[in-house]
């Protein structure tokens, strides 16, 4: 969500977002008129001009978050890697799934269970986790042999 500042009369701050032939989102103001928005892009290079207003952020301002994801259509997606969007038609990475940023634009790959959803879980550890252990156990094993031997050496000389 991007949150820019309104005084009820005019924009404190503003942005406005631009490819080389127009404007695709028009200088936007106020967390009520922006909300969340989806813009597919594409050109290869856009501006993103932020305009802020040099007074003192209130209270309940919280900055300006901005998330840009890279994407390819339906027809280039390949589902072992990404994942296809619901409702814009749209594949992005699997990296990008429940890490509470809206990629899509229509919140499908932040769904419900995202708790879970293609995270490991330390079920998917265990079997690392126990390689470790077990190494740890046999190495601290071992470093205990060999010191109480070299202690018997240096005693016996």
């Amino acid at each position: 969500m991007i949150n820019m500042r309104w005084d009820n009369s005019r924009c404190l701050d503003h942005m406005k977002l631009s490819d080389k032939n127009q404007v695709l989102l028009a200088p936007l103001c106020s967390a009520r008129a922006i909300g969340t928005r989806f813009v597919a892009i594409p050109e290869k290079q856009v501006t993103l001009e932020v305009k802020t207003h040099p007074s003192t952020p209130s209270r309940n301002y919280t900055g300006l978050n901005l998330a840009f994801t890279g994407y390819v259509n339906e027809i280039r997606c390949d589902l072992d890697e990404m994942f296809l969007c619901q409702k814009t038609g749209v594949c992005i990475s699997k990296t990008l799934l429940c890490d509470q940023v809206d990629h899509c634009g229509d919140r499908s790959d932040e769904p419900q269970d995202c708790e879970y959803h293609g995270k490991p879980t330390w079920i998917d550890w265990a079997p690392l986790l126990s390689w470790c252990v077990i190494c740890a156990l046999f190495g601290g094993a071992f470093f205990r042999v060999y010191w109480r031997k070299r202690r018997l050496q240096l005693k016996e000389q």
